[in-house]
């Protein structure tokens, strides 16, 4: 009897890991901000925001800038990086305001070909590209 309940509890935890894997290989592709909900309502922004996702690969442009994901982490359902892996050309927000406020840090939910990033705000992306 422990040895079946050891080998269903094995067996789960192997399906844990797996499904985990392939909720990350899920996200890979090029996403396009739709829009960003705050408390004060809902924004669209004024520029295309793309961000690309992949296999040692999270870029994503600012208003002005370009942004590279250095020690990402997708673990779960939390995405987490570090953000000080971005350009420097000019001061973001001056074209666009969103592309000041841009953070992809945070939980995730990916339904069908939108991914929810939510930390202070909430950004909408549609997939555009696997």
């Amino acid at each position: 009897m422990k040895k079946g309940f050891f080998a269903v509890v094995l067996s789960l935890i192997g399906f844990s890991v797996s499904a985990q894997q392939l909720a990350n290989t899920d996200l890979y592709g090029t996403w396009l901000l739709e829009y960003v909900e705050s408390e004060n309502g809902m924004e669209s922004p004024g520029l295309e925001y793309t961000l690309k996702i992949g296999q040692g690969l999270f870029s994503y442009n600012t208003d002005v800038n370009q942004c590279n994901g250095a020690n990402l982490m997708i673990d779960g359902m939390m995405i987490e990086y570090d953000k000080s892996a971005c350009t420097r050309v000019c001061c973001d927000g001056s074209r666009d305001p969103i592309g000041d406020r841009i953070n992809y840090r945070g939980a995730y939910i990916l339904q069908d070909d939108l991914l929810r990033i939510t930390n202070q705000r909430t950004y909408v992306l549609r997939r555009i590209e696997d």
